[in-house]
């Protein structure tokens, strides 16, 4: 479960539509362009459908607000 809760991390982190970073390698093989020798079975990869689709959980003020300090603390150290 741990290669799920990765892959799902780095999707997430990419943006953007994450079926765009999924193929299917034959017929019960799917495997995520973000981490090409790693092969899910057609279960794992109806699980990631399952969580990728979840409506996204709203972030607190507080949050949000650590967010923006450490974003601005990034830029501030030459990160972006």
């Amino acid at each position: 479960m741990a290669d799920l809760n990765k892959v799902e991390n780095a999707v997430r982190a990419n943006g953007g539509g994450w079926q765009a970073y999924f193929r299917q390698n034959g017929p019960e093989v799917w495997q995520c362009i973000l981490f090409p020798s790693l092969h899910l079975t057609e279960a794992d990869y109806a699980e990631l459908v399952r969580r990728l689709s979840a409506p996204a959980i709203e972030l607190s003020a507080a949050e949000r607000k650590r967010n923006s300090l450490r974003h601005r603390a990034n830029v501030a150290d030459g990160y972006s």
